[in-house]
């Protein structure tokens, strides 16, 4: 008897190294009218609601970093993160899909909008912030706090406190693209304690080494 032709396996791209902002958007409404109505894809996770509310986030942010505010330009970073996220996500349901019968993967995964692969795409956690400096200001009340780059981070969140040993007591300060932030309007006189978060497409890094300064006296 001869050997049974097995199907070669294909995987699920979203090729979004290589996607601008705009065909981000594009990509999004494609695989949201694709999937909407498709028996292949009765139950997905995330939801069509998640995708197509993170897409038109996506394109109201494009349209209002046309301003070229920077801080316009900084929720634009953010928006394509998660837009990124849930389309990873949502990639991976799709795999997990067209797995489930391996003969029709390619007609399953094309019918999804996405695109053929005869590789998977990584999007591996980022890295933790392996540098971090809190450093002191002649501002009252202000503490300087600057960071190295981790590797695939998005974004970044910054957490404080004053007592670092408790648990519960981290508070985010902000969640910013831009590796330097000015906390400001600290008690004077007080050691405050700092740490990051690496935000990426598949999650979040463990925190990074916690670091700590005093502020100005009044």
């Amino acid at each position: 008897m001869g050997k049974v032709k097995v199907a070669p396996r294909v995987y699920a791209a979203l090729l979004l190294k290589n996607r601008t902002p705009a065909q981000r958007v594009t990509l999004g409404f494609l695989m949201f009218n694709s999937m909407n109505g498709n028996l292949l894809f009765i139950t997905p996770f995330p939801t069509l609601l998640e995708l197509q509310t993170v897409t038109v986030s996506l394109q109201n942010a494009i349209v209002a970093a046309e301003g070229g505010t920077t801080a316009a330009k900084g929720l634009l970073v953010m928006a394509i993160n998660d837009f990124d996220t849930i389309a990873v996500r949502m990639q991976e349901y799709v795999q997990s899909v067209a797995n489930a019968n391996p003969a029709d993967a390619a007609t399953t995964i094309q019918s999804s909008g996405l695109t053929l692969s005869k590789t998977p795409e990584k999007h591996p956690v980022p890295a933790p912030v392996a540098i971090i400096a809190a450093i002191f200001t002649n501002v009252t009340g202000t503490i300087l706090v600057k960071w190295s780059a981790a590797k695939y981070a998005r974004v970044y969140q910054l957490f404080m406190t004053t007592t670092p040993n408790v648990a519960n007591s981290w508070t985010l300060v902000s969640t910013t693209t831009k590796r330097k932030f000015t906390v400001a309007n600290l008690a004077s006189n007080t050691r405050f304690y700092f740490r990051l978060v690496s935000i990426g497409v598949s999650g979040a890094s463990a925190p990074s080494q916690t670091i700590n300064n005093i502020t100005n006296m009044d």
